[in-house]
């Protein structure tokens, strides 16, 4: 055995569960009271094979030891794994929560965002394994493993088949709640009014306003809207319903566009086209109101502006003393007319442009005979000339077409009426079919219906 001067008093310890050893002494050690070998035969028996540092023990035996512990040898402590995090698709903004209550209570976004139904909306990266260490001793050392992150699927999502995306269930809007999982609102419901600060709204769902749509904004849904209070000079553009409990009020700028239903409990001043019916429950001033199918309004008082529908209108009043110059219109017949003047000045147009280009191809070819040949520019001409010539045909062709679609349109019978619940004032005009009649004195509860190319005035 290597000489050691009082053994006992220097031992080798391990600590940090392997990780390390180190030497302590109860009395230290003078310079070349030891040597390297006996040093080293008291680590061995300590049972240490790695990651022994023979340079520290070199200079305890060269510059002695003062017996405090001191670091001997280092094991590996290998690498910890890395956690699973999510990815998401959108930007995630906490949502303000709860919004409304009881039932209604829902989470509201900062910023209204769309995903449509089947798109990602989060993806789980798998957390990353870690590499054991290596003892002093030669056992292993366990290390930490990541933990896989949480897919949190709130309402409206699904996960895939792996398990390792979120998916959308519906379109709308998606919300990071702060629980850290993820829903989809397919109808976003706003507890305030809808202002500059939202800035410009085109969302695939859904959209409910508790308060007022403000200023000058722009909102376009795929679905429907629905405004508790009023709207000011702003464009709504809706694939389905707008219903707006207050009025649709401003300087002349704002309109409303729906592929479905209106409803609005007042308009003045502004534009709403709606692809089925429109309801105005109070009153309709000086405003353009244009349905698909037909404008009920039989408590409204109708006060200058134009009114015009496919199926019917239904109204109380119309006009006012002072404002009486209001437009009636119901039918497809005076769009179709309007159409057909419009596609037989289109028809002309085109005969003219045939006669035109014909004459313009013949002068260039003949002046091509003539000389043997064309300045570039004037073979480009030439060359998009021949292309016109066979197109415009084309075009006369499809036009007389449509010509004939609107003529036949027009023989269809159409039982369509205009229904006035209480008072028609002068100088109002109103369409039935085609066929236009300026009210000379007011009249009272009356159904205007057309036949035979003129109109009638019943009593309701």
């Amino acid at each position: 055995m290597a000489e050691v001067i009082n053994p006992p008093q220097v031992r080798c310890r391990i600590g940090d569960g392997g990780a390390r050893a180190y030497l302590e002494s109860h009395e230290p050690v003078p310079p070349g009271a030891v040597t390297l070998a006996a040093l080293k035969e008291i680590v061995k028996e300590a049972g240490v094979i790695y990651g022994l540092q023979e340079d520290v023990l070199a200079r305890i035996v060269t510059e002695g030891y003062d017996g405090q512990p001191l670091n001997i040898a280092l094991g590996d402590a290998g690498v910890p794994g890395k956690d699973g995090r999510v990815e998401y698709t959108f930007e995630v903004d906490a949502a303000t929560p709860h919004a409304g209550s009881g039932d209604e209570a829902t989470f509201v976004p900062r910023v209204i965002t769309s995903i449509a139904a089947g798109q990602p909306l989060a993806v789980q990266i798998p957390p990353e394994p870690g590499k054991p260490g290596l003892s002093v001793t030669g056992l292993p050392i366990a290390v930490k493993q990541g933990k896989a992150a949480r897919l949190g699927a709130g309402p409206h999502t699904t996960l895939s088949e792996d398990k390792l995306t979120l998916l959308a269930a519906v379109d709308g809007c998606p919300i990071w709640r702060p629980d850290g999982s993820v829903e989809v609102q397919p109808v976003v419901t706003l507890p305030a009014n809808l202002d500059y600060t939202i800035g410009t709204v085109d969302f695939i769902g859904s959209l409910v306003v508790r308060g007022d749509i403000v200023g000058d904004a722009v909102v376009k849904v795929k679905g429907s809207i629905e405004v508790k209070g009023n709207v000011e000079d702003v464009s709504i553009e809706a694939g389905g319903d707008v219903t707006v409990h207050q009025g649709f009020s401003g300087h002349g700028k704002g309109r409303i566009h729906a592929g479905g239903n209106v409803s609005v409990l007042y308009v003045m001043n502004q534009t709403v086209v709606a692809a089925k019916d429109i309801t105005i429950g109070r009153e309709c001033i000086n405003a353009t109101i244009d349905a698909g199918g037909k404008i009920h309004a039989p408590r409204a008082l109708i006060a200058g502006g134009k009114l015009d529908a496919v199926q019917e209108v239904e109204v109380g009043d119309i006009g006012t003393m002072d404002i009486s110059s209001a437009k009636i219109r119901v039918g497809r017949h005076g769009k179709l007319l309007e159409h057909l003047a419009q596609v037989d000045k289109d028809i002309k147009q085109v005969e003219r442009q045939i006669v035109e280009v014909k004459e313009a191809v013949y002068k260039l070819v003949k002046f091509k005979l003539d000389t043997g040949n064309l300045a570039p520019d004037k073979e480009q001409l030439l060359s998009k000339l021949q292309e016109a010539q066979k197109l415009l045909p084309k075009r006369a062709e499809g036009l007389k077409g449509e010509k004939a679609a609107i003529e036949a349109e027009l023989q269809k019978k159409s039982d369509v009426r205009i229904v006035v619940r209480g008072t028609i004032h002068k100088d109002t005009m109103v369409e039935v079919n085609g066929v236009r009649k300026f009210i000379d004195s007011a009249l009272e509860g009356v159904i205007f219906v057309e036949r035979a190319g003129a109109l009638e005035a019943r009593a309701v």
